[in-house]
Formats: C-alpha cells, structure tokens, sequence
C-alpha cells in the first residue's frame, strides 16, 4: 500500500511540474537577420510553443502593438494564426528607414514568463547614378595639364564599388568615402593622345544587375586639333 502511495505522489509531482516550469511558453521559431532590397517585402518569423502571453512586435525599443494591423504603419502588419502559435511580422514596400532592430516579445501569463527574441533587418539599394566632376563636354584642356576627375555615387547598401575606365580599359583609382557617398578619383597628366578620349565611372554594389554609369570625352588643344579648327 504504502508502495502505490508513493507511485501516485511521484505521479502527481511529475504532472505538476509538467503543467509549471515544464510547459513554458518558448520560440518555435526565432525572427532572424534579414536582408531587404528596397521596394520589396518580406516576413519575420515568431512562432511560439505552449503560447500563454500576448504577442507583439517592437522596432528598435518602440512596441508596435497587439493589434495585427498594427495602426500608424500601414505598410506593416502580423500575420497571426493563433492555433499554431504563429505571429510573423510582414514589412511591405520596405524603405531606407526600415533598417533597424525588431523583436517578438510575449507577455506574461500565469507561470509562464515573458519571453523575447530579436533580429536585425538591413535594408540593401542600388548605389545612385553616378556623377564626373572636373570636367563637362565642351571643355578643353592643355597637353601636360594636371586633370583630375571625380567620380561620386551616392547612396548603395552596400557600398557601391567606382571602377574608372579609359577608352574601355581600366585605369587606376584613388577612393575615398564619406558616409553614403563614395568618390573615385582619377588624376593624370593630359597628353595629346587624350584627345576623344571617352573616361567612364561605373557603380555597382551587389544589388545592382547592370552597373550605373557616367562618361566623359575630353578634348584636348594640340597641333591636330588647332588645324581641324582652323580648318
């Protein structure tokens, strides 16, 4: 007898702790980093098991509410399936300003503690056309003049990568980087071979299918040019 009272003690505590700290409310799925192209849309993943608490989202420490439709964001809302626990986060056209830190955080209820896991999203774009600084079509330089050309892109998430090139092959570079702006400077001593030379700056970083590109052709006073001119 005394036997069985020990079975059904030992039974007991078993299911007791199994309804307490063995039933806690935890991820099924945690939100991960994510990378975003600008314009598209994407979903943060949170399911939760043995859920207990209230589900909400927060953006770099700002809650965004229970409430899946989520008021003020339009572009963002919860895709919620209470059955399965699940309550993604949905960033629809994303921008620039999306880029920040996001958490599923669940509230507490009963024994069950409030739980919270967090991810990074990184909003990735195209660098901007790029723009030649230190010379415009029509100009015209002197052989052994110093020219210095400046290629500058802004924006590009990643940064954008400026390659130079001189008639098609490529030239040397210096870079330098200011925040969202990159410059690629081209400097050399013009000589008469210059002249109808086609300078091109291309920017491209790992968004971009087809590099953004700005050209130049430069001309250059030399014998050859002063007797077309005459001519």
């Amino acid at each position: 007898m005394a036997f069985k009272r020990i079975i059904l003690l030992t039974v007991f505590v078993l299911s007791a702790l199994g309804k307490g700290e063995g039933n806690q409310q935890y991820f099924r799925v945690k939100p991960k980093d994510t990378d975003i192209v600008e314009g598209q849309s994407a979903d943060l993943q949170c399911h939760i098991g043995n859920q207990a608490g209230a589900v909400q989202w927060s953006k770099d420490g700002f809650v965004l509410g229970f409430d899946p439709d989520i008021p003020g964001y339009p572009r963002y809302s919860m895709i919620v399936d209470e059955r399965r626990g699940v309550y993604n986060l949905r960033l629809r056209g994303v921008q620039l300003d999306d880029e920040g830190e996001y958490q599923c955080q669940v509230g507490p209820e009963h024994k069950n503690h409030p739980i919270r896991a967090a991810a990074r999203v990184t909003v990735l774009d195209p660098p901007g056309i790029p723009e030649i600084e230190g010379y415009q079509e029509g100009d015209i330089v002197q052989v052994g003049d110093t020219l210095t050309l400046a290629c500058i892109t802004r924006g590009g998430n990643p940064q954008a990568e400026l390659i130079w090139y001189r008639d098609n092959v490529q030239v040397d570079m210096s870079f330098t980087t200011s925040g969202r702006e990159v410059t690629n400077i081209r400097t050399f001593t013009v000589d008469k071979t210059d002249n109808n030379a086609v300078y091109r700056c291309e920017a491209s970083n790992s968004v971009t299918y087809h590099p953004r590109i700005a050209t130049v052709k430069l001309s250059v006073q030399c014998e050859y040019t002063l007797s077309k001119t005459s001519y």
